[in-house]
């Protein structure tokens, strides 16, 4: 049986999130025949399609994407035996190129001048009021250096030392 292992927009499996214009898709097959390869792969995301034979870093190719939008992306695959296999994903976008219009938290009475020296772990609290039920939401959140989020007292997602790897001359994640 033709198995599809591994299917990834931008390296991930789940919970991609992209401001790529051409987002990259690769996939990784399996099968229980000996001496079975991949024949030929159709990748689809909305209306765009290529047939392929490659399984690393295809480029998206289709209509630009659209900001803050959710895609699912569908592969089928065929095998040089003629087993098929199918996949499919979800992933979305960012901001895309858009500008922010946010202000940054922050405390201006607080001054770190030291040097060679840690400056002090700050805590920002923010209470909002709901006056209906939500159904979904979206947090944006980036720093000059790490940071731990917490919603209702409890840590949202499994990263630690968020946002990760950043050279802050140049970017924030």
């Amino acid at each position: 049986m033709l198995i599809i292992s591994r299917f990834t927009v931008e390296n991930q499996e789940n919970g991609c999130i992209t401001d790529e214009a051409s987002p990259r898709f690769s996939f990784s097959l399996s099968s229980d025949k000996n001496h079975t390869a991949l024949k030929h792969a159709t990748l689809s995301v909305g209306g765009w399609q290529i047939e392929t034979t490659n399984q690393i870093a295809i480029p998206y190719g289709g209509q630009a994407l659209t900001p803050f939008t959710t895609y699912t992306a569908y592969l089928n695959a065929t095998a040089t035996n003629g087993e098929t296999a199918a996949a499919e994903l979800t992933f979305e976008t960012g901001r895309m190129g858009l500008p922010w219009q946010a202000a940054w938290i922050s405390d201006a009475a607080y001054h770190f001048t030291k040097k060679k020296v840690s400056p002090v772990p700050m805590t920002f609290r923010r209470r909002i009021l709901l006056k209906k039920l939500v159904a979904s939401a979206r947090l944006y959140a980036t720093a000059l250096g790490i940071y731990e989020l917490t919603l209702n007292g409890q840590k949202v997602g499994k990263q630690y030392f968020a946002p990760g790897f950043t050279s802050y001359k140049s970017w924030l994640q």
